[in-house]
């Protein structure tokens, strides 16, 4: 059974409290006067299977502290020196076990602080302990529901400060990108002057479709071109013959033009997002296109595929 008692001893008008673990000096404590260890409470190299000295014994040595001094102050150039380590010898091998921001009561440790992993560096006889950091450690403190970033290259985690529901608040108003491609052949092509042809299906009422860009392939080569039929647009609708005759309200930049539907060689048309402004009475409406003046005509053999890239917004306008 292990027990444990104790030693008060006097010196130079100071007295300390000794307790002996199995025979073993273990740590020292402060009972009053001055501390000939400054603010180390416990230095302890007697590890069992390490005995001797670093030639001698196990190596990395394992040396454990418990001390009330800081993290900035442990890791002070000098802070273990020979008055500080009372005979005790440190190695550059070793590995140091530190509890520091210890609280000593009367008698014991009333708070062990917070623990560390240090290995000394030593320059010409001064000591400097440098602090162990794992690549895979979390930098403290953290905030719950923050995201995490990086702490340079070694692979540490910190918190980045940017809370996830606040990103996720600006994600469901910008909404998800999407694209989709619709290819009208000249069936859908002529009928597009009187039932506008859908594009992107209606979305609810308290939503609007915003178009990014747009591209409109003609793939007229080896093929009949169209003949009349004017103004093709790309347009807001509600479906049906609302919007017939190109009646729609624009959803891209203006420059889809009539030569660009009855090109004889296949082209492909880039159109923009539309210009900026205030935008009302959108919401609820899908888009469609359609054309101005008459229905397309001829157009044997050649298909117009449009592609649209476009976000849906959480807005009722």
């Amino acid at each position: 059974m292990t027990t444990f008692r104790s030693v008060e001893l006097g010196f130079d008008g100071a007295y300390y409290k000794y307790l002996l673990y199995d025979c073993h000096i273990n740590y020292l404590i402060l009972l009053k006067g001055i501390n000939k260890m400054a603010n180390i409470l416990s230095i302890s190299t007697n590890v069992a299977g390490q005995v001797g000295g670093i030639l001698g014994g196990v190596v990395p040595r394992t040396v454990k502290i418990i001390t009330t001094d800081n993290l900035a102050t442990v890791t002070t150039a000098g802070y273990l020196n020979p008055s500080s380590l009372q005979g005790y010898n440190i190695y550059n091998t070793d590995i140091i076990n530190l509890w520091y921001g210890a609280v000593a009561g009367f008698q014991s440790i009333t708070s062990a602080g917070t623990f560390g992993i240090f290995t000394p560096s030593i320059s010409n006889g001064v000591i400097t302990l440098v602090q162990w950091v794992d690549p895979g450690n979390v930098l403290l403190p953290i905030v719950s529901g923050n995201l995490a970033s990086f702490v340079g290259t070694l692979g540490e985690i910190q918190d980045s400060g940017i809370s996830a529901s606040s990103l996720s608040g600006a994600i469901t108003q910008l909404g998800t990108l999407h694209s989709v491609s619709v290819t009208l052949n000249p069936t859908a092509m002529a009928a597009a002057y009187a039932t506008p042809q859908q594009l992107i299906a209606n979305p609810t009422a308290s939503q609007m479709i915003l178009i990014l860009s747009a591209q409109v392939y003609t793939a007229s080569t080896g093929n009949t071109p169209y003949a009349t039929g004017t103004a093709p647009i790309i347009q807001y609708s509600s479906g049906g013959t609302n919007g017939a005759h190109g009646a729609g309200t624009i959803a891209t930049a203006a420059g889809l033009v009539a030569g660009d539907i009855t090109a004889a060689t296949s082209q492909v048309r880039n159109l923009f997002q539309f210009a900026t402004g205030a935008q009302t009475g959108l919401s609820g409406l899908g888009i469609y296109f359609s054309n101005a003046t008459g229905a397309y005509t001829g157009g044997t053999g050649t298909n117009i595929t449009f592609t649209l890239q476009y976000v849906v917004l959480n807005a009722t306008v």
